[in-house]
């Protein structure tokens, strides 16, 4: 059995100009009680000292999503690792988005529990002025598109979150059931100017959508279960 390397396009021409492809990387997590995404202060121009996403320019030799964590690592040192999800949001190709040239960004949307991560995870570098995170609730004014970017981004958070597990993404592998109400809340409430109406929470147990670990952990409320998403729930 024959391996056939990488075809060599070098030898080829082409008639029409081609656009440029970008990256960027909406990276949530949950701090507080609020849901925060990741931004970085741009170094150079166009738009330097605003904020965006994290992202840039996809090499000749990866595919997009590496191109995503790459970009995402070298300008806030978060390196990902097994506890943050990931998974292409949208493409973005409004012809003016750009100043300097004609491109097309495609959007990854990410997940980290805030317990997996140190003080150390998010530090600037590379074309980053400044990384931080920012409440979704008090966002700064974004560069380029950013802005109708993490409009998509929210409403990809639709209504029960639950269905594609994204509340779980914020969590630890074991939580309470008083933390995947504060994270439901949060997501929700980031997307809604309504406030969330606490007897709308899911039956997590009938549904199958969590699992008892049998586990508990001490609170000022005495003793409390400990219980474990099941990613293979029907309703997840």
């Amino acid at each position: 059995m024959t391996t056939e390397s990488a075809p060599n396009h070098s030898g080829y021409t082409y008639r029409y100009p081609r656009p440029a492809v970008t990256v960027d990387v909406v990276l949530f997590s949950l701090p507080a009680d609020t849901l925060h995404v990741l931004l970085i202060r741009r170094k150079h121009a166009p738009y330097e000292g605003m904020w965006a996403f994290p992202g840039g320019f996809v090499e000749m030799d990866e595919d997009l999503q590496t191109a995503a964590l790459r970009e995402l690592r070298e300008e806030t040192n978060f390196v990902n690792d097994s506890s943050m999800y990931v998974e292409q949001l949208h493409a973005f190709g409004a012809v003016d988005r750009d100043p300097r040239q004609r491109t097309v960004s495609v959007a990854y949307l990410a997940f980290v529990p805030w317990t997996a991560m140190s003080s150390e995870d998010v530090r600037a570098s590379d074309d980053a002025a400044d990384a931080q995170w920012w409440s979704v609730k008090n966002l700064p004014e974004l560069a380029f598109d950013h802005a109708h970017i993490m409009q998509a981004a929210q409403q990809r958070l639709v209504w029960p979150v639950d269905l594609r597990g994204y509340t779980f993404r914020l969590l630890p592998d074991e939580f309470t059931r008083s933390q995947f109400e504060l994270a439901y809340e949060s997501v929700y409430e980031s997307r809604s100017d309504r406030p969330f109406d606490r007897q709308s929470f899911p039956s997590l147990e009938e549904d199958g959508i969590v699992v008892d670990t049998g586990k508990s952990v001490t609170t000022p409320n005495g003793p409390t279960k400990l219980y474990c998403w099941n990613p293979d729930s029907t309703h997840a």
